[in-house]
């Protein structure tokens, strides 16, 4: 608990350029404080997983799970007995990929949206230890590497976003080679693999994207590697694997989803070989090609790829054996045998709730196992108010689940939800939860049983216009408002009205041009939209955008008037009525409030401190408090503040707990989440 302190505004006249920024007066306020809860889930969410041998015949399965922090497990391929396990310490809670190499060393990471940390386990001493980390101040200089591979003299070559780099990191010398780009179109590279000392990437996302490049690491330079004659350039180039010389090459948006490149050769090879389906979900190959043998995961079934024979035979059917309910990892080859020359033991694919499958391949039986993965808590995305009054938490890329917080207890109840929940909000009678990826909309009764799927269900998506991701829905006299941000690489959200009792839809694309929506509110037949320029990820906005505040007639489905709100602001990330009054919140840390009669804005107030960059209007946030008459908010560098728009003052509340999202309780309560923990804050006690 810290005790606020008060701040006052910055004052700046600007005359005839517009309205006036009034300064706040300092003012002696009494605060009870704000009380931390602690985390609001704990569960097992497996990320990564990988298998290897142990150096005694048998094998070894290495699972890492997301959460704050992150765990790392090691387990006894035949008995499912705990060889090693450790709670991972910093900021990164986000897995990504396991190798195992024949040195004994098996190399793990985590990333945030700051940094990311690889680790090593060493299989002789049961050990972990630090390898390297990547953040914006290191000397490897780029925060986030979704992959890397561990070549065969020890060095890892790492791709980076945003900069779609390849780094190689030499672990015994500490010598960093930064390779710069493979292409300068786009921001991702999502599949690396290696072919002797050559490396080769592939790029995406977005229309026209995906490229596969060839990258010497003795020169330093990128060859794009053509495709094949009737190929079509995919939006994305998947998880790249390689059997001997020839480079798997997944291509998502082409007829014929993996096409097989020789690397000796430059030619494409096995022409007319239909693939089963693109791999998924992420990771969904087996890195360690056993007699040239790979196996992937595509949706429901296991298949084997034989590349000499030119070949895809189904091994397993999940929905046959009645295990297509459950949400599932990627498949791994257990060796046993020599390391050198081993054999087939089983095949896994672990549940993200740490429950695993086990395979025989040759036969087509199976054992489920019970988890014995070290959980964590849950990282937390999203908090609502449903039409109970309860709390609703969405969690971010968590293992299918949400909370249900009692503010008269306090205590929170576990439900199945979505993988990744964007928002919650009541709308009529109805609670409607949105979630990525695809613009996901589901709709429910919270008077009847919760039920994932059946109640709430699915009742919306927006594929069909490109959408993503939805943060902002408000109520419109019983109708849904959402507000979207558009897939990876495209720019220009969307404005929906949905009917959430029976899924009616109309969706308005490119109703801002290319801008996105950051904030809504609604009054009076007229939905207020603050927007955004960022699209999704890896686009590259207009550099001459600006945040702009539209009204959106739900009479006519028209935009009606619109203005820049605050110049120099990118997005516009909070909208909320108060006192009759309109304000708002910029990402540049000011407080604005818009004429609904006259389409202007005429009052600014900045804020100390709260101006920071902001993806998509998640941040700031702005709520009206009718209990006490104030505004809350967040601002984009996370400072949860009071506002009193009678004076303008601006009270500081929290500013080292690095809040994320924020609800203002029918009864006065206020309470925000961090990354894993719910708070609250009773102003009025």
């Amino acid at each position: 608990m810290r005790t606020p302190r008060l701040v006052c505004a910055l004052f700046t006249v600007l005359a005839l350029l517009g309205p006036a920024m009034v300064a706040p007066r300092a003012q002696a306020v009494t605060d009870p404080g704000l009380v931390d809860l602690g985390p609001a889930m704990s569960a097992t969410d497996v990320g990564a997983i990988g298998a290897g041998p142990d150096f005694k015949g048998g094998g070894l399965v290495y699972v890492t799970t997301s959460g704050h922090p992150p765990t790392f497990t090691v387990l006894d391929a035949e008995t499912n007995e705990v060889v090693y396990q450790q709670t991972m310490p910093g900021d990164e809670f986000v897995s990504s990929n396991v190798i195992d190499t024949k040195a004994g060393l098996t190399y793990f990471s985590f990333r945030s949206n700051r940094t990311t940390q690889i680790w090593v386990y060493d299989v002789a001493t049961n050990t972990v230890e630090e390898v390297v980390q990547a953040c914006r101040d290191c000397e490897i200089g780029e925060p986030v590497f979704r992959i890397f591979e561990v070549a065969d003299d020890g060095t890892l070559y790492m791709a980076s976003y945003p900069n779609a780099s390849v780094y190689s990191y030499n672990p015994e010398t500490k010598a960093v080679r930064n390779y710069g780009p493979a292409f300068t179109d786009g921001e991702y590279l999502w599949g690396l693999t290696m072919v002797g000392d050559q490396v080769f990437v592939g790029s995406g996302n977005g229309p026209g994207l995906g490229r596969l490049f060839q990258l010497d690491p003795v020169s330093g330079e990128y060859t794009q590697v053509q495709f094949a004659e009737g190929a079509q350039t995919p939006r994305v180039i998947g998880e790249l694997q390689s059997v001997g010389s020839v480079v798997v090459v997944p291509m998502k948006g082409d007829a014929n989803p993996i096409h097989l490149y020789d690397s000796n050769t430059g030619e494409w090879v096995c022409p007319g070989l239909q693939a089963p389906g693109f791999p998924q979900p992420t990771d969904a190959f087996d890195e360690d090609p056993i007699d040239g043998q790979l196996y992937f995961r595509s949706v429901d079934k296991i298949w084997r790829l034989d590349v000499a024979a030119c070949s895809y035979t189904e091994v397993f059917d999940l929905a046959a054996n009645g295990l297509d309910d459950r949400v599932w990892s990627g498949v791994k080859a257990i060796p046993t045998g020599p390391v050198d020359d081993p054999d087939l033991w089983r095949l896994i694919t672990f549940a993200t709730d740490g429950e695993s499958l086990v395979i025989n391949p040759a036969d087509g039986t199976y054992e489920l196992r019970e988890s014995n993965v070290l959980p964590s808590p849950v990282s937390t995305h999203t908090v609502g108010i449903g039409p109970d009054g309860n709390l609703y938490v969405g969690a971010f890329l968590s293992p299918y689940v949400m909370g249900r917080l009692d503010p008269d207890t306090n205590e929170l109840t576990v439900l199945t939800g979505p993988e990744q929940s964007d928002s919650t909000t009541t709308v009529g009678d109805h609670v409607v939860v949105t979630s990525y990826p695809g613009a996901v909309v589901h709709s429910g009764k919270v008077e009847e049983p919760w039920d994932w799927g059946t109640n709430p269900r699915k009742i919306f998506d927006g594929v069909a216009e490109e959408q993503d991701r939805i943060f902002e829905v408000v109520d419109a006299d019983g109708l849904a408002v959402l507000g979207s941000i558009p897939k990876y690489g495209l720019l220009s959200g969307a404005i929906t009205v949905l009917d959430p009792a029976t899924g009616d839809s109309q969706i308005y694309r490119g109703i801002i041009g290319d801008l996105s929506v950051g904030a809504l509110a609604y009054r009076g037949g007229v939905v207020y939209v603050g927007t955004t320029v960022h699209g999704g990820a890896g686009s590259k906005p207009d550099p001459a955008a600006e945040g702009m505040i539209a009204t959106f007639d739900m009479r006519t489905r028209t935009i009606t008037h619109s203005t820049v709100a605050v110049p120099g602001s990118n997005t516009v990330g909070g909208l909320a009525f108060g006192r009759g009054e309109l304000w708002g919140m910029t990402d540049s840390g000011v407080l604005f409030r818009y004429d609904t009669r006259g389409h202007q804005v005429v009052e600014t107030v900045a804020v100390p401190g709260a101006g920071g960059g902001t993806n998509w209007g998640r941040l700031p946030e702005l709520k009206f408090n009718e209990a006490d008459g104030l505004f809350y908010g967040l601002s984009a560098t996370r400072q949860l503040f009071s506002f009193d728009s009678r004076n303008n003052q601006v009270r500081i509340i929290d500013d080292e707990n690095d809040l994320k999202g924020l609800q203002v309780m029918p009864s006065g309560r206020i309470y925000a989440i961090n990354e894993t923990n719910i708070f609250y804050y009773d102003p009025i006690s």
